[in-house]
């Protein structure tokens, strides 16, 4: 069994992270982990915009914060994977490529606003999914909880 977790730059994550490291040891699957560069919106500001250097800051930011959870699951075979794209679409695609069963992800990473200008990668997972679909509840305001 191969279950796959989207991940992202919210604080959000690390819950998310955990919750598929939790149903990956109790199905005894491997667990791959994505990360997808979604470009931001740029205006021109007057000042160039190096994409390259965002994405790897970004895929830094998010590998970083997971890595307690990552370290804390050497139980598991893992797989990390960074792609660039929209988010649903390539969670979606990669499930497809990487044959997984399942498909994790939050339902919020970003806040209200963001999430109904830019859409709900869990909406758009679970409408496309190739295999089931888990979403963690809560959201990154509740993470502490």
């Amino acid at each position: 069994m191969r279950i796959l977790v989207g991940i992202d730059a919210s604080s959000y994550s690390v819950k998310v992270l955990e919750r598929a490291v939790g149903l990956a040891r109790a199905f005894g699957a491997e667990l791959e982990v994505v990360h997808v560069f979604e470009m931001p919106f740029v205006y021109d500001l007057g000042a160039a915009v190096n994409v390259e250097q965002l994405r790897s800051a970004e895929a830094e930011a998010v590998w970083s914060a997971a890595q307690p959870v990552l370290e804390a699951a050497d139980d598991l075979d893992i797989i990390q994977t960074d792609l660039t794209g929209g988010a649903a679409r390539m969670l979606v695609h990669q499930a497809g490529e990487s044959n997984a069963d399942l498909i994790v992800v939050g339902n919020r990473g970003r806040g209200d606003l963001a999430s109904l200008v830019l859409g709900s990668t869990s909406h758009g997972v679970i409408h496309t999914a190739p295999c089931d679909v888990f979403i963690v509840g809560g959201d990154e305001r509740t993470a502490e909880r």
